[in-house]
């Protein structure tokens, strides 16, 4: 009978791998879309693709989905589902199922399909429905599982492309008026109308993503939304209606019209497009409703909708006609004017090189005064003048604006950047005039209140469009970020708009840099900002295979690719459509199209572009593709850096195919396919992750082997780019010259200039030099981390990095950066205790491994798994933890020796991972005060509370002929160690709230934040007890008894709580204790509280066995009873038989002890000793710290 269950039994796991998931894959795979077969044992590309019958799709679209094998390729089962190419793992839209197949996944119905049958199939094809409402573009995630071993995750189709239009109205121009944005007819948002007697017919319509959503349409006077009349098309919880309103300036305001305004609605929502057809009154009566029979502005504006009405839109949300509409002229077709690309002709193109409004140039520059600005032909829009005043410099800043509200800033700096820089403004707002300071990190811009003597003797104008302001501003100052103009800096000029309380952020066009630092002192100088040369006719012809181009260009610059950011994903340096260099790309099957174009002046040069997991000042660990023009002919190639060294592939071509490629009047084009993925881990997989995108251009040596760059010619984008997103077009403004870099000193780096901007940081880094930083920035479902550390000797060697819930290694998730013998490479553990312990898989988790091992300095860069579900062991990075590093020697595989203390820092609180805004240093604080809270507490409670209350409980019989100082000796001892204990514990209360300012919100389990709230709670009651014992009544009083209980009670509970609160304070991070041995002895503690609360009791028990028996005393009057008595606190209490004196205070009787009493002093110094040796354990771990 048990071999043949056993048989059973067995046969049931040969079978579950070739039939556990035959019926398709389980709710528990949709959002990873990973099976639950172990680990694949696939390698390569795919044999499988999934194909559409359509690019693009608008909402409700049905769209034919197969997959497909190639070469009949074969499979058994599959998970297909579309989603967002942002990465969100929600499904979009719903799939009808064919047989054989079911739907899966939670939620829709629908949303994703999957296989019902493991037979072999080559081709699968479903209907697929678009969702009601555009979800952006989408690709389908699919899944394929070739045997139960050997399957495909999550592999991308081609991106569906979201269609954000509808076609034009055809009337537009002959029986209707428009208004629009339409291109090509076709229009994301329309307005048209036809006259109909009394009434005009208007139809409101655009393109909407989601629900709660409104276009409208408003009659002004001006080109602004108010006051205006406003009627808009509304859709709210699926429901539409038209609403009319009013606006004057900012606030709207919604209408109930008489019925007769406006009628006949024709309401819909159909493919995206959300319209409203109605009849609007001409001419009428009603408040705040303009007639339309004069000409008015025409004013569109679109947003969020609630249940009031219409939310504010943003400004990029508006638009206006350039000049008032007269709506009875229905021949009007008006566009919305758009951005365009230049023609690709020959005809000459005007540029205008400055703002139509100028002043004249300052004629004292360059020789009473130093200058910058934009000046030609002593013409300027802007210039900013100095002359030396002794302890001031007279400076004067001049813009031409051309309204309200405006300023002009300029700022000194060390570096080509608005930030950090010590800036002054001239500020025109509601006609007003004045002079701000202030100071800006990064983008962030900080208004100042400076001391009167740093600005003074204002003289501002605003004549003839040109505001200027005269001041004088002081060379030298202690002020806050306010830079002395004693040293040369960055002159750094900026325009924009003001409001009332400061400046806004400027646009890039309108900030200017010196090409190097300015000595003020120097008043010779006449800086002019270049401005670009006048557009002239070029025709240019390729000569080589490409293909024939015809432009028009100024020399030194070609035309943008006009397919950037709607076909291609672009990154360039273009303006007004004008580029020196530009990197465009875009999906094309199992690769990327890729264009590298540069414009250089001369022969054997190359441009590149790499793809890093990091933003580096190198392109350091990167896949690299170049385009290398030499000795008259243009070529592809591929590489990858390692350090500071660019190595070709052994196969300079591989994964690059149909070269195209030329280099015609100084352009350098080159066009090729690049693979998406590939095994050899040198050619990065650009499906897996965001990648940074740094191009670079250089000099090709005689060999034609590419030649280093330096600093000025690399370019990197400021985040991480997902290259399949077609919609990608980044710009890069240039810095100017680049600044000499900060050289840390020896055995030092120079410290991430993006921590607590992009990424969060943890260093222990000052004025920017380290020897050891860990950063991190989130990365979709990931974390991008880097761990660098200057070593104290070569060899092999590690940092880790611990997540842990308390501020030490044991019990932490820990990744670890390795180099061992020359290979660096990162590896996941877990500690237990003080032990590190691989995990079975120790890539588990981690990606992307790039790292260097240079002069002692180790580095390495890796993609961790946010969370994972399977494995408890690599904690959840949403939630917040202890970080730890700790820096020591490596051994071979990831396996890592012990560090000594020295090398190993924690943070003393817990920190949001998720958070890029933290930048914090290591932390070595012993916290004193938090230390003598702690000592102060256990003293009170463990030792001082802990003797008196075993005093008063249990011993109030003994030692009945002693009365020091007229007291017995139980109260005596009992108050005495009660006092202790009450200013002890008031003590140690102050300290902590010196220590912490405040009440102490910690984080992590609900054990570690019920610390401070027992603590109150604790402290509380020991200040309530002792004022309950000055209350108390008399002995004989009938209340008595309540006040014992009262009494004991209060004393009893705090004394519990106070242990409890002492365990969960041995946990907490500043405590820096030993919490596994302070756990062990408070349990020691508790446990012998018990056996010493028993004993005591037992004697008792055994003391009044005898209950009648009386021991007289030697004072007539007076006897020591065995019956339990009234009086809390004692089983033999001395009974006054003549008088109700207070045995506390009454003169001591001549009588013998009770039974049981020598065994009860030897328990209660027993008691004492053990209380004293468990308390200074707890004592010397509080003191020594877990090292």
């Amino acid at each position: 009978m048990h071999f043949a269950l056993l048989l059973v039994l067995f046969s049931s796991f040969l079978v579950c791998p070739m039939d556990c998931y035959s019926d398709g894959a389980p709710e528990t795979a949709c959002a990873s879309m990973t099976p639950g077969h172990g680990s694949s044992t696939a390698t390569g590309q795919a044999p499988y693709q999934l194909s559409l019958n359509k690019n693009t799709y608008n909402p409700g679209d049905v769209i034919e989905v197969t997959l497909s094998g190639n070469n009949n390729e074969t499979f058994a089962g599959f998970l297909i589902a579309a989603r967002r190419v942002t990465g969100e793992t929600d499904n979009a839209g719903t799939f009808s199922p064919i047989p054989n197949t079911h739907t899966a996944c939670p939620g829709v119905s629908g949303n994703a399909v999957t296989h019902s049958s493991a037979a072999p199939k080559s081709s699968v094809t479903f209907k697929w429905t678009a969702p009601s409402f555009t979800q952006g573009d989408l690709v389908f995630k699919y899944t394929v599982v070739k045997s139960f071993s050997e399957f495909f995750v999550a592999l991308n189709s081609s991106v569906l492309k979201a269609v954000y239009s509808f076609p034009k109205d055809s009337q537009c121009g002959q029986t209707k008026g428009c208004y629009s944005d339409c291109v090509n007819n076709q229009c994301s948002w329309e307005v048209s109308w036809a006259d109909s007697g009394s009434h005009y017919n208007i139809t409101l319509k655009s393109f909407i993503t989601d629900d709660n959503k409104y276009i409208a349409l408003g009659f002004s006077n001006a080109t602004a939304m108010g006051p205006a009349s406003i009627v808009s098309c509304v859709l709210f919880n699926q429901s539409i209606s038209v609403h009319t309103a009013y606006t004057v300036g900012h606030r709207y305001y919604r209408l109930n019209q008489p019925e007769d305004i406006f009628k006949n609605e024709e309401n819909s929502y159909d493919n995206g497009v959300l319209s409203c057809t109605f009849q609007r009154l001409k001419e009428s009566t009603a408040n705040n409703t303009y007639n339309l029979t004069q000409p008015w502005y025409l004013i569109v504006a679109w947003g969020n909708a609630d249940a009031t009405g219409v939310r504010r839109h943003a400004v990029s949300d508006r638009y206006f006609t350039e000049q008032p509409i007269d709506l009875a002229n229905t021949s009007q077709d008006i566009v919305q004017p758009t951005p365009t690309t230049l023609p690709q002709t020959t005809t000459t193109q005007t540029t205008s090189l400055k703002p139509s409004g100028t002043f004249v140039k300052d004629s004292q520059c360059k020789q009473s005064k130093g200058c910058y600005g934009d000046c030609v032909n002593n013409q300027c829009s802007w210039e900013v003048s100095w002359a030396d005043s002794g302890s001031h410099y007279n400076i004067t800043l001049k813009s031409f604006i051309t309204e309200d509200n405006k300023y002009i800033a300029l700022g000194f700096s060390n570096a080509t950047a608005m930030g950090p820089a010590s800036l002054v403004s001239c500020v025109i707002f509601n006609q007003s005039i004045s002079v701000h300071t202030g100071y800006t990190v990064g983008h962030r811009y900080t208004r100042l209140n400076q001391p009167e003597d740093i600005i003074q003797n204002e003289e501002n104008s605003y004549d003839n469009g040109v505001l200027s302001c005269t001041f004088q501003r002081l060379k030298e100052t202690t002020a806050n970020n306010t830079f002395n103009l004693t040293q040369p800096w960055y002159l750094i000029v900026a325009r924009g708009n003001a409001n009332a309380a400061s400046i806004e952020r400027h646009s890039r066009t309108d900030r200017y840099v010196t090409d190097q630092w300015i000595d003020l002192a120097n008043t010779s100088q006449d800086i002019v900002v270049p401005t670009p040369a006048p557009t002239t006719p070029t025709t240019t012809t390729t000569t080589q295979t490409s293909t024939q181009t015809t432009t028009s260009r100024p020399v030194g610059h070609f035309a943008k690719d006009p397919g950037c950011g709607v076909t291609k994903g672009c990154y360039s340096d273009c303006s007004s459509g004008l580029c020196d260099w530009e990197t465009s790309w875009s999906e094309a099957g199992n690769n990327y199209n890729i264009t590298l174009k540069n414009y250089f002046t001369g022969d054997d040069r190359w441009v590149a572009l790499g793809f890093a997991a990091e933003s580096s000042d190198a392109m350091t660990a990167a896949s690299v593709v170049s385009c290398i023009a030499h000795s008259g002919s243009v070529n592809v190639k591929i590489s990858s850096n390692k350090g500071y060294d660019n190595t070709p592939l052994p196969n300079p071509t591989e994964g690059i195919t149909n070269q195209e490629t030329s280099h015609v009047n100084g352009v350098i084009r080159c066009s090729f396919l690049r693979v998406k993925e590939s095994k050899n881990s040198n050619i990065y997989n650009l499906t897996q992750t965001p990648w940074y995108l740094i191009t670079a251009v250089g000099s090709v040596a005689a060999d034609g082997t590419m030649s280093q760059h330096d600093g000025t010619n690399r370019r990197v984008t400021e985040d991480s780019i997902d290259i399949s997103a077609n919609s990608t077009d980044i710009s890069w403004s240039p810095p100017g010259p680049t600044t000499e870099p900060v050289t840390a000193k020896p055995g030092k780096f120079t410290k991430d200039p993006d921590c607590g901007k992009k990424k969060g940081c943890y260093s222990n880094c000052k004025n920017d030099e380290c020897d050891l930083l860990l950063s991190w920035a989130p990365k979709a479902d990931n974390f991008e981390i880097t761990l660098k550390s200057k070593t104290s000797s070569t060899g092999n060697k590690y940092i880790a990095l611990g997540f842990s819930s308390a501020a030490k290694m044991s019990d932490a998730s820990v990744v670890a950066c390795t180099v061992y013998q020359g290979i660096v490479d990162a590896f996941i553990s877990k500690n237990s205790g003080y032990s590190n312990t691989l995990l079975p898989n120790p890539k588990e988790g981690i990606s992307n491994v790039s790292g260097t091992y240079v002069d002692g300095f180790l580095q390495c860069t890796f993609t961790r798994v946010t969370s994972s579900p399977s494995n408890s062991e690599i904690y959840d990075l949403t939630k917040p933890w202890n970080l730890i590093t700790a820096r020591g020697t490596s051994g071979q595989d990831g396996h890592l020796t012990a560090h000594d203390g020295s090398n190993r820092f924690f943070t003393s609180s817990q920190i949001d991972f998720r958070d890029t805004s933290v930048d914090i240093s290591l932390e070595t604080s012993d916290y004193p005060l938090i230390k003598a809270h702690g000592c102060l507490m256990v003293i009170a409670w463990m030792i001082s509370a802990s003797i008196g209350l075993g005093f008063a409980r249990f011993l109030k019989p003994l030692w009945p002929e002693y009365m020091p100082c007229g007291l017995k000796v139980w109260f005596a001892v009992h108050r005495g160690t009660m006092v202790l204990a009450f200013l002890l514990g008031c003590a140690g209360f102050i300290l902590v709230f010196v220590e912490v300012q405040d009440y102490s919100e910690i984080v992590g389990e609900d054990y570690k934040k019920a610390h401070p709230i027992l603590g109150i709670i604790t402290t509380s009651l020991l200040v309530i007890n002792p004022f309950m014992s000055l209350l108390r009544c008399a002995p004989d009083h009938p209340r008595r008894p309540i006040f014992n209980w009262a009494h004991r009670s209060v004393g009893t509970i705090a004394h519990i709580l106070s242990i409890i609160t002492i365990t969960t304070g041995l946990y907490l991070p500043k405590a820096q204790v030993d919490s596994s041995t302070g756990l062990t002895v408070m349990i020691v503690y508790a446990s012998w509280h018990l056996v010493f609360f028993l004993a005591m009791s037992l004697l008792d028990a055994l003391a009044v066995a005898d209950k009648s028996k009386v021991y007289k005393s030697t004072i007539p009057g007076v006897e020591l009873t065995s019956q339990k008595s009234s009086k809390i606190g004692s089983q033999y209490t001395l009974n006054a038989l003549d008088n109700g004196d207070d045995p506390s205070t009454s003169d001591p009787p001549k009588i013998k002890e009770p039974p049981k009493s020598l065994a009860k002093k030897f328990l209660i110094v027993t008691h004492v000793a053990v209380l004293c040796g468990l308390a200074i354990a707890i004592l010397y771990l509080i003191i020594k710290g877990d090292q």
